[in-house]
């Protein structure tokens, strides 16, 4: 099992890096075709949907090195999984003059935060999403993603190869389209398996501070399971010593 972990862990940190690079390098492309001509610097607003999240922590750093050295100007603003704080963190970037807009959505069919980004775009700021798109593709000019879909058919692959029957907690993050996605290509997938079942599920936005109070609520209804599918690292971490221990 532990080996296994390993094995999935490095999998998933080579992925991510493969995602850190194209981001870095999508973005860079947007800074230099929006480059006033006078030559000034680039200033770019980054909100991720919260920064309790290694995965964002080290998508900003890649991205935070490439604008240093390229003597450009990064804003950072954290909306702590607040559609409405994100949306006047989006104010604040049109009033500040950003030439680019970089945004992981907290909703990604949120109306407020799709039009804030349209009027972004109408003053001539690019926009570019990260992790998660937009359900209003009109809304951004670059989208930077893996196929959070194909991720939950890996995920079904590994589990159906792996064990021969299994009862199915989900963690799930609804309101993100690369979350839903996820949980969307998994099922598909497990669909039609005898001896597979959902048996719960639990919305949890991907934290391990919602994630594991809502695993105990599960545990403490008297929920049988053995397997947990999560959107994401953070909201299963802690409960892989849970799952070992109940085997």
């Amino acid at each position: 099992m532990v080996g296994k972990m390993k094995q999935v862990k490095r999998h998933w940190i080579g992925f991510s890096l493969s995602l850190l690079f194209v981001g870095c390098i999508s973005i860079l492309y947007a800074c230099y075709k929006y480059r006033p001509l006078n030559e000034e610097r680039v200033k770019i607003g980054a909100t991720y949907m919260t920064m309790n999240n290694d995965f964002y922590k080290a998508l900003h750093s890649e991205i935070n090195k490439e604008v240093e050295e390229s003597g450009d100007i990064l804003l950072l603003r954290d909306p702590s999984l607040n559609s409405d704080k994100q949306v006047e963190q989006l104010e604040y970037f049109i009033k500040e003059d950003c030439d680019v807009i970089v945004i992981n959505p907290v909703d990604s069919s949120n109306s407020a935060i799709i039009n804030k980004l349209k009027e972004a775009k109408r003053k001539g700021i690019a926009i570019v999403a990260v992790d998660s798109r937009l359900t209003d593709s009109k809304a951004v000019d670059t989208t930077i993603l893996s196929d959070n879909y194909k991720a939950g058919i890996m995920c079904a692959e590994n589990l159906l190869a792996t064990k021969t029957s299994a009862e199915i907690l989900l963690l799930e993050h609804e309101t993100t389209v690369s979350g839903s996605d996820r949980i969307r290509g998994f099922l598909d997938t497990i669909s039609g398996h005898e001896g597979y079942h959902i048996v719960a599920s639990r919305e949890v936005k991907g934290q391990t501070e919602l994630a594991m109070p809502a695993v105990e609520e599960v545990i403490n209804e008297g929920i049988a399971f053995d397997t947990i599918m999560a959107l994401n690292d953070q909201s299963v971490l802690y409960h892989i010593g849970v799952i070992l221990l109940f085997q």
